[in-house]
C-alpha cells in the first residue's frame, strides 16, 4: 500500500491521521490523475518547495530558489545566420516569438538605394547604389585611416586637392589641372628623348685684347652634352691670327665639352661668312654626366698680336640630355 503525508498527516493508507479538507488533493485524485486547479490551495507550491531537479538547461533556480532564465546554462554553438532562430519580445502584441537571424539582417539592411547595404541568407554587405554621376565638388567617399584604422568620410574635392602637388598640378572644386608654367627639366624623365636642356646665346668675340668667356647658362639637372651648332653673325676681322677657335665648356676653355670650331679669316666664301653654320659635336672625355648647376661657357682665346681682333660674333645653340 502507498501512503503520502502532508500537513494533515497521512491522507491514504493505514494509519491515516486526518481527513483532507474540501478542495484538497485527495488520494483518489492522486491515483487517477484528475487534480484540478480548484483543488490546489493558492500559493501552495512555493519556491521553497521546488526541488533541485526542476531546473534544466538554460533554467536557473530550484532547490528552494525561484526559477529564472539562465543563458550561461545553454550550450555554446556556432550560429547559422541563414537557418537559425532567436527569441524576441514582439512589441506589437507583447508575445515572445522566434525570428530567423537572416530576417533580422534583411530588416537591418533596409533599402539598398538609400542605405547602401544588402543582405543575402543572413550575410550583410555594402552595396552602394550607382548615382549615375559624381559631383566632385560636393560628394563624399568613405575610407579607412592608416592610423588607428578608423572609418571616415571626406569630400572628393579634398582628396583631389591633397593629391595635387601645388607646383605642377593645381586643384579647384575637385578638378585638377596642369600648371604648365611650372613644368621644367626637374619634372622630365631621365634619358628620355624629350628631356633635353637647350642653351642658346650670342657669343661676342670681337675684342681680341682679352680672352672672351660667354656664360651660356646653367644646367638645371645632371646632363650630358649631345651636340649643337654655332652660326656666324659677324665675320671675323682684324687681329694677328689667321684663325680663331670657339670652344664650349668650363670658363677659360680648359677641358671643353665640344670639339672646338675653327674660323679661317681669309676664307670669306665659307668659314668667315655671315650665316655660315658650324657643327658642335661632343668631346666624350669631358662632356658626359655634368652635375646640375654647372655653368656652360663659350670661349675664344686672346689674340695676342697687334692689331688685335676687332670683329666676330656667333650665335651658339647647345643640347644636353638629362641623365640619372
Amino acid at each position: 500500500m502507498v501512503s503520502a503525508t502532508n500537513k494533515f498527516g497521512k491522507i491514504a493508507g493505514p494509519g491515516a491521521s486526518a481527513t483532507p479538507a474540501t478542495n484538497s488533493v485527495t488520494t483518489d485524485k492522486i491515483l487517477n490523475g484528475t487534480i484540478a486547479t480548484a483543488d490546489m490551495a493558492a500559493k501552495s507550491v512555493t519556491a521553497a518547495l521546488l526541488g533541485s531537479d526542476v531546473a534544466g538547461a538554460g533554467i536557473g533556480g530550484g532547490n528552494g530558489n525561484p526559477l529564472t532564465f539562465d543563458a550561461d546554462g545553454l550550450t555554446i554553438d556556432t550560429v547559422d545566420v541563414a537557418a537559425d532562430y532567436f527569441v524576441i519580445d514582439d512589441a506589437t502584441d507583447a508575445v515572445s516569438d522566434k525570428v530567423l537571424v537572416s530576417g533580422l539582417v534583411t530588416a537591418m539592411a533596409g533599402t539598398a538605394s538609400s542605405s547602401g547595404l544588402s543582405a543575402t541568407s543572413g550575410v550583410l554587405k555594402v552595396a552602394p547604389a550607382d548615382s549615375g554621376s559624381l559631383a566632385v565638388s560636393t560628394d563624399y567617399f568613405a575610407y579607412v585611416t592608416g592610423t588607428g584604422a578608423y572609418t571616415r568620410k571626406d569630400l572628393v574635392s579634398d582628396v583631389v586637392t591633397a593629391i595635387a602637388d601645388g607646383t605642377t598640378l593645381s586643384a579647384a572644386a575637385g578638378v585638377m589641372s596642369v600648371k604648365t608654367s611650372s613644368l621644367g627639366i626637374t619634372q622630365m624623365a631621365v634619358s628620355d628623348q624629350a628631356s633635353v636642356m637647350i642653351f642658346a646665346h650670342a657669343h661676342d668675340f670681337s675684342s681680341g685684347a682679352a680672352a672672351t668667356n660667354t656664360d651660356l647658362g646653367t644646367l638645371g639637372a645632371k646632363g650630358t652634352f649631345i651636340g649643337g651648332y654655332a652660326v656666324l653673325t659677324e665675320a671675323l676681322a682684324g687681329g694677328n691670327s689667321a684663325t680663331q677657335n670657339i670652344s664650349v665648356g668650363p670658363s677659360g676653355g680648359v677641358n671643353p665639352y665640344a670639339v672646338a670650331i675653327t674660323i679661317t679669316q681669309a676664307n670669306t666664301t665659307i668659314e668667315n661668312r655671315v650665316g655660315n653654320t658650324f657643327g658642335l659635336y661632343p668631346n666624350a672625355t669631358y662632356g658626359a654626366n655634368l652635375t646640375a648647376g654647372t655653368h656652360i661657357y663659350a670661349n675664344t682665346a686672346i689674340d695676342s698680336g697687334s692689331p688685335a681682333r676687332s670683329a666676330g660674333k656667333a650665335y651658339i645653340v647647345l643640347f644636353f640630355q638629362k641623365v640619372a
